[in-house]
């Protein structure tokens, strides 16, 4: 494991630190949950958890009861962030095959 910044996490490390927040078991085959790309995936965490959006000049904003604030050029991605901020703070630990991965 090794430590990264969440504002940093992206692709599969960024979805693997989802599943790891929410509680969701990982899978490593085709039916892997992909938050950060795809609306079917992301989309119910935005009512699950009340994420709270806001767009600005040059991207999106996303926070949880005003924690930790998820910003991305992608909105799904800023959802993203803010869910993992919100449960692990500014670093979170991930496999590092992960990182190397990205």
């Amino acid at each position: 494991m090794i430590t990264v910044k969440t504002s940093e996490l992206t692709g599969i490390a960024l979805d693997w630190a989802v599943t790891e927040a929410i509680g969701e078991q990982h899978r490593e085959d085709a039916y892997r949950k992909k938050y950060s790309s795809d609306w079917r995936d992301c989309g119910t965490l935005l009512e699950r958890f009340r994420i709270d959006v806001h767009h600005e000049i040059g991207g999106w904003l996303a926070h949880k009861d005003l924690g930790f604030i998820g910003a991305a050029n992608d909105l799904k991605i800023a959802i993203c962030l803010a869910i993992v901020g919100w449960k692990f703070g500014d670093e979170v630990q991930i496999p590092a095959s992960l990182q190397e991965a990205n």
